[in-house]
């Protein structure tokens, strides 16, 4: 049975003995500011509306702010995706979901009333907010999905609830705003591309039990100067540090065995590099075009270096390997400075690898 009234279409559920309620199904008005009734009536018989289903107000040209009761505990996917000129929506008191792209493309959303009683939000769910200055994430909230914030370019600072357990990846990313991140203690990894694309965000402050950083991380962070990495990190994840322009410095823990593919592409920034005396493995494209670092000591114990690891590396003059290194990927000082000295042991690798380059080689002392 379908009620429509106000621009409402609304659903009823409910079997013979159960409590009949209703469903929001669409919205067909075109008011500006929508309040959504608590109960509906037909047959003068009262329903609770207690839901709002899938793409109920998707695509709405002209509302502006909605208000939900509290009455309602479940929503569906896309409810208020591309509301472009939706700038306020308050959530009900008792809503423990929001749904994947809950409010996607809503371009001139500003504020969003979030209850405490919120546990999970889903992937999308505030994707492209681009007007979004302020969020609360309260204590509380388990679970955060892929690309939940992505692109909400006017968000300024962000805390992160004591209680997130599952982080999708992306969930910041783009947010050109956003230069302040409070990271909890509690948190042992931080997901991929979490931060991607955050133009002004300083350097959050990471506790010791972090013992993942997902690949791209802070990628394109370019207002990092220094960054130190917790002690418990065993690999320095692909392009985690990406394009970083501003990286004059990073600590990277004894501890840490690979840095991997492109890790550092593009720091422009970095003089120098101190790299740990357990590494076994650079990836391909490590340090790509890190053309200000001038002199760099590889670690006995490094196996292999990949491809392309310090292309365009301009200024590199003096690399140090040692006995231990057996394998130099294709490309890997292409580009680097004509004078580029390898330092090494008489009969080594390096001395091998060097004249077959076409670098100068000097032994090591």
């Amino acid at each position: 049975m379908a009620i429509k009234t106000n621009g409402f279409i609304f659903e009823i559920f409910g079997g013979v003995q159960a409590k009949k309620t209703a469903a929001l199904y669409i919205y067909e008005g075109g008011n500006r500011i929508v309040e959504i009734p608590e109960k509906t009536m037909k047959y003068l018989r009262s329903y609770e509306v207690t839901s709002i289903l899938e793409s109920a107000f998707c695509s709405c040209k002209t509302m502006i702010r909605a208000f939900i009761p509290d009455s309602v505990t479940l929503m569906g996917e896309k409810v208020f995706k591309g509301c472009r000129s939706m700038t306020l929506i308050k959530l009900p008191s008792r809503i423990k979901y929001l749904p994947d792209e809950s409010f996607m493309g809503c371009s001139m959303l500003k504020q969003a009333v979030m209850p405490k009683s919120v546990e999970r939000i889903g992937t999308d769910a505030f994707n492209g907010c681009v007007a979004l200055d302020h969020i609360d994430l309260a204590d509380g909230i388990t679970s955060i999905g892929s690309c939940a914030f992505a692109g909400c370019k006017s968000l300024s600072s962000v805390r992160l609830p004591e209680t997130a357990v599952d982080l999708g990846a992306d969930i910041f990313s783009d947010c050109f705003s956003l230069h302040d991140a409070f990271i909890p203690r509690s948190f042992t990894s931080i997901p991929d591309g979490m931060f991607n694309g955050c133009i002004k965000l300083k350097p959050p402050v990471i506790s010791n039990k972090v013992e993942y950083i997902g690949r791209e991380a802070f990628k394109n962070c370019r207002t990092f100067k220094s960054f130190s990495l917790p002690e418990n990190i065993r690999a320095v994840n692909e392009y985690v540090f990406a394009k970083c322009g501003g990286l004059q410095s990073v600590y990277i823990p004894q501890h840490v065995t690979e840095i991997k593919r492109g890790a550092f592409l593009e720091c422009i920034g970095l003089t120098q590099i101190n790299l740990p005396d357990k590494l076994k493995i650079i990836g391909s494209e490590a340090f790509c075009g890190c053309f200000n670092i001038k002199k760099i000591k590889i670690p006995d114990g490094v196996k292999s270096i990949g491809n392309d690891a310090f292309f365009s590396c301009t200024n590199l003059t003096d690399i140090y390997l040692p006995a231990e290194t057996e394998f130099i990927g294709r490309g890997a000082f292409f580009g680097c400075h004509p004078s580029l000295a390898f330092h090494g042991r008489r009969g080594s690798f390096a001395e091998r690898y060097a004249a077959e380059k076409g670098f100068a080689f000097k032994e090591a002392i």
